[in-house]
């Protein structure tokens, strides 16, 4: 499934948002939320999100298609996250891609994994209150259960990174999330008045 986004480069914003959403795979689908942040990620070039986000659609995609065999493992890449396990999750009656659709994602995660000389991990930043590394998109920590202020925009922690408040309803955005925003929209995504 390719998405096409009728505003000027609104694709990184997307990904960003794609990501954080998967932190609630427990209100939606199981699998959809993990394919979409995956292919968002991929279509601009985050590869290290993209393949983990697509290597843990594949397994899931495993898991619809024969429930009886639920092999999937906990990957320590999930453990620096504030995404829920997938062990108490309900699983989709069917998937949301074809055969030759998942065969696609597949020759690419492995193409990665092959053509990368490095570990394909997820971005790190360090938490701010227990100083262990945790997944850039966390707003919870895993580790201290700290939480942190969300941008209005993409659902990313803003930590200590510029922003931008919004002058009637005060809520902050990630300055270069706001800069991509404001080409597009003259209003605040919270509030609606101008930002």
């Amino acid at each position: 499934m390719k998405y096409q986004y009728t505003k000027k480069g609104l694709d990184p914003l997307v990904a960003k948002t794609a990501v954080s959403l998967v932190r609630f795979l427990d209100l939606t689908s199981l699998d959809k939320p993990f394919l979409e942040a995956g292919q968002a990620c991929q279509r601009i070039g985050m590869d290290e999100i993209a393949f983990v986000y697509l290597n843990r659609y594949i397994d899931i995609f495993y898991m619809i298609e024969d429930p009886t065999n639920n092999n999937i493992e906990e990957v320590e890449e999930f453990s620096i996250t504030d995404i829920p396990s997938l062990f108490n999750l309900h699983l989709p009656r069917k998937n949301q891609v074809s055969e030759d659709e998942k065969k696609e994602i597949s020759n690419w995660v492995l193409k990665k994994s092959v053509d990368n000389s490095g570990e394909l991990v997820l971005p790190r930043v360090r938490c701010p209150s227990c100083s262990k590394d945790i997944f850039e998109a966390c707003l919870t920590c895993p580790f201290c259960q700290n939480q942190f202020e969300p941008c209005i925009l993409t659902g990313y922690p803003i930590h200590n990174k510029p922003s931008h408040s919004c002058r009637s309803c005060g809520r902050r955005a990630l300055q270069d999330m706001m800069e991509i925003y404001q080409i597009n929209f003259t209003y605040c995504a919270w509030c609606s008045n101008p930002p």
